[in-house]
C-alpha cells in the first residue's frame, strides 16, 4: 500500500536529525504504537492509552478490516511535530510480547485520519522510502537506519486495538472463508485483545494482523530452544452454532478444523463437566467423564495426531466466551485426562503474553494471606500452607493482620521477589471488574480494577498465585476477569482456582506445586506434575502430606481430616495456569 508524502524543498537541506524526525512522522501517520520489539530486554512497565485519556487514540471511523490510502503534506504550515504527546498511563500488565519501550507513546497528529488494522509496516516503510528520495542520500540512510531499528529490534509495529469486539467478530463471521490461515490468526488475536480491553476499560497492544502468526511462531521457536519445550496455541471461536478451531505450531501453516452445529452440545457438556467435578458430595463419582470426553472430542481430538507428531509439551488454549473457565486439565480422551498428555494453560491471547523466559530456581517468594474473615469462610490451613512454602523457598511473610495493601506495596519496594502467593479469597463476579475482589485482612478488599496498585508490573512479577478463588460459572464478564488477570495484574503468569477447593486439597496441591517449581523448567510443567501426583494417589491423603512435612501438624481448627484420597478432579482440576506457561 503506497503512502504518498510530499516534502517541502527547504527540507532537502536540513540536517539528518530533522530528516529522521520527518521519517518517524511519516510512519506515525497511522495511529499505531511503535514498539522497541518482540525481543527487547527492557522490563520497564508498559504505558497504554486509556479510552478516557486526554491523549487516547481516536476511534476508528471505518469498517473493521478496511485498508486505507493515506497522504500527508509536510510543509511549514503542517509539520509533523518533533515532540510527540505521550499517552496517559493506565493500568497495565507485562509488556505484550516483551515489546514495550520505556514509555509506549501514542504517535499522532491533529490532522491524521483514522487507519484500519490491516496496514502493514513494510508497506509504510516502502512508501516512506519512495517519498523521501528528494532528500538525497543522507535522508535515505537515515530511513534505512530507522527501518533496521524497527525491524531488527522489534519486528516493527504493534497496534492499539480500539475497535469494539462485536465489530471484529462480525468481520470474522462475514469473511472467515475468504481469510488465509495467517490472516485468521491475526484477526483472532485482534478479537481477543479487544474483548479483554473492552472488559478492563483499557487498550492493549498486539502485533498487526499480518505479523501475528510470524511473531507467535518466532516466540514458540525461541521457547523450544530455551527452556527446550515445544508449545502450541489452540484458538476456539464460536461462530453461531459452529465451532472454529485453529492450531498454531512453532512452524508451518496453522491447522484448521470446523465442527458444524455443535455449539449447543459443547455448552451442555461444559455445564455438565462443571457440575460433575465441583460438587464435593460427588467426589467419589465419575459423572465428569462423559462431558469431559465430549469436550475433548470437540476441542482436541482433531489435532491429537498433529500434536503428538510435533512433540508438543505445552498446549495453550485461547478460548471464546463461555469456555474461558473450562477446566481443560480434566478433558478426557476415554483413557486418560488431557493433563496426562500435556501441560496446559489458558491464555487471553498470545499477543498479550510476555515471551521472555526466566527460570525460577532460587526465586524469592512473597507469602501472604489470612486465615480468619468476618464475612467469608475461614481458611484455617493458610498458616500451614504458607509455612510449607517457607520451608523450601526464601520468603517474605505477611499473615493475617500484616496482610494489607500497604504492606504488600512496601514489600514490593523493598524486596525483588519473583513470586507472590496470596492465600485468601479471590472472587470473580459478573459485571464490571470493580465488583470482583481479592480479600485482604479485615474489611479491606482489593478490587480487580485496582489490582495494578500492587505494582507487580514494576518489574513484571513472574508468578502470582491465588489459592482460594471462586469464579462465576457461565458468565462472560467473570470469565474475562479470571482469564485476563495475568495481563491486568502485571504478572506474567497467574495460578488460580476456578472453584473453591477444600482447604486440605489446596494445601496438598500447593505443597506439590512448589516442590516441582524448584526443579522443573516451566510453571505449566510444575502444575502438571502436582496435578498428576494427586491424580495418581502419590499424595494419597492429608495425613500423608503432614507426615511428609516434618515439623508440621494439622491446625486444631482444620476439623476432621478426610479419609478418602485426593485423586478426584474436584481436588486438582480447578487449579489453572493463566498467562505465560513458562
Amino acid at each position: 500500500m503506497a503512502l504518498p508524502l510530499q516534502i517541502s524543498l527547504r527540507d532537502r537541506f536540513r540536517p539528518i536529525a530533522s530528516a529522521a524526525v520527518q521519517i518517524f512522522g511519516a510512519i506515525a501517520l497511522s495511529p499505531l504504537l511503535i514498539s522497541s520489539g518482540a525481543y527487547a530486554q527492557s522490563q520497564t512497565p508498559q504505558t497504554l492509552p486509556s479510552a478516557h485519556s486526554q491523549n487516547a487514540l481516536p476511534p476508528a471511523e471505518v469498517p473493521y478490516g478496511t485498508s486505507l490510502e493515506l497522504s500527508q503534506e509536510v510543509s511549514q504550515g503542517n509539520k509533523i511535530p518533533s515532540t510527540v504527546p505521550t499517552a496517559s498511563p493506565v493500568t497495565a500488565g507485562p509488556s505484550p510480547l516483551g515489546a514495550a519501550p520505556k514509555e509506549a507513546t501514542a504517535l499522532k497528529t491533529a490532522s491524521v485520519p483514522p487507519v484500519a488494522p490491516l496496514i502493514r509496516f513494510d508497506d509504510i516503510l516502502d512508501g516512506a522510502r519512495e517519498s523521501v528520495d528528494a532528500l538525497g542520500g543522507r535522508a535515505r540512510e537515515a530511513l534505512d537506519d530507522v527501518g533496521d531499528f524497527l525491524t531488527e529490534r522489534g519486528r516493527g509495529l504493534v497496534e492499539a486495538v480500539r475497535d469494539k469486539p462485536a465489530k471484529i467478530r462480525r468481520f470474522l463471521e462475514q469473511r472467515l472463508e475468504s481469510l488465509t490461515a495467517k490472516e485468521k490468526v491475526g484477526h483472532l488475536e485482534q478479537l481477543r485483545a479487544a474483548e479483554y480491553g473492552d472488559h478492563w476499560g483499557t487498550t492493549y497492544e498486539v502485533p498487526v494482523v499480518q505479523s501475528s502468526l510470524d511473531t507467535t511462531q518466532a516466540v514458540l521457536q525461541a521457547i523450544a530452544q530455551n527452556p527446550g519445550k515445544t508449545g502450541a496455541v489452540l484458538y476456539a471461536l464460536v461462530r453461531g452454532q459452529d465451532l472454529e478451531l485453529t492450531l498454531v505450531l512453532p512452524d508451518g501453516e496453522p491447522k484448521q478444523h470446523t465442527f458444524k452445529g455443535v455449539v449447543p452440545a459443547l455448552q451442555q457438556a461444559n455445564h455438565q463437566l462443571r457440575l460433575g467435578i465441583t460438587d464435593p458430595l460427588q467426589a467419589d463419582a465419575d459423572e465428569y467423564l462423559e462431558p469431559g470426553q465430549t469436550l475433548y472430542k470437540f476441542l482436541v481430538s482433531p489435532f491429537r495426531k498433529t500434536l503428538d507428531r510435533a512433540g508438543v509439551d505445552i498446549l495453550m488454549f485461547s478460548l471464546d466466551g463461555g469456555l474461558r473457565s473450562l477446566p481443560v486439565a480434566a478433558l478426557h480422551d476415554g483413557r486418560k485426562f488431557l493433563v496426562e498428555h500435556y501441560a496446559v494453560a489458558i491464555i487471553p491471547s498470545f499477543g498479550l503474553l510476555a515471551p521472555d523466559y526466566k527460570p525460577l530456581t532460587n526465586a524469592k517468594v512473597l507469602v501472604a494471606g489470612a486465615s480468619r474473615f468476618d464475612d467469608l469462610d475461614d481458611l484455617p490451613a493458610v498458616p500451614v500452607e504458607l509455612a510449607t512454602i517457607q520451608a523450601s523457598w526464601s520468603t517474605v511473610n505477611l499473615l493475617d493482620n500484616k496482610f494489607t495493601l500497604d504492606a504488600i506495596q512496601s514489600a514490593r519496594r523493598k524486596d525483588d521477589f519473583a513470586i507472590a502467593h496470596l492465600a485468601t479469597h479471590a472472587v470473580f463476579k459478573k459485571g464490571n471488574p470493580s465488583k470482583s475482589f481479592v480479600q485482604l485482612w479485615g474489611d479491606e478488599q482489593l478490587t480487580l480494577d485496582a489490582i495494578a496498585s500492587l505494582n507487580f508490573h514494576r518489574p513484571p512479577l513472574e508468578l502470582l498465585v491465588l489459592s482460594a478463588c471462586q469464579t462465576a460459572f457461565g458468565n462472560d464478564s467473570a470469565e474475562l476477569g479470571f482469564a485476563g488477570i495475568s495481563v491486568q495484574s502485571g504478572a506474567k503468569s497467574v495460578l488460580a482456582s476456578l472453584w473453591r477447593v477444600s482447604d486440605t486439597g489446596t494445601l496438598a496441591l500447593m505443597s506439590e506445586f512448589y516442590d516441582y517449581l524448584g526443579t522443573l523448567p516451566t510453571k505449566a510443567e510444575a502444575l502438571r506434575h502436582a496435578q498428576l501426583a494427586m491424580l495418581r494417589g502419590e499424595t494419597a491423603s492429608i495425613e500423608q502430606l503432614f507426615a511428609q512435612r516434618s515439623g508440621f501438624s494439622p491446625p486444631p481448627d482444620l476439623g476432621p481430616l478426610p479419609t478418602k484420597d485426593l485423586t478426584h478432579p474436584y481436588f486438582w482440576a480447578g487449579f489453572t495456569l493463566v498467562g505465560s506457561p513458562w
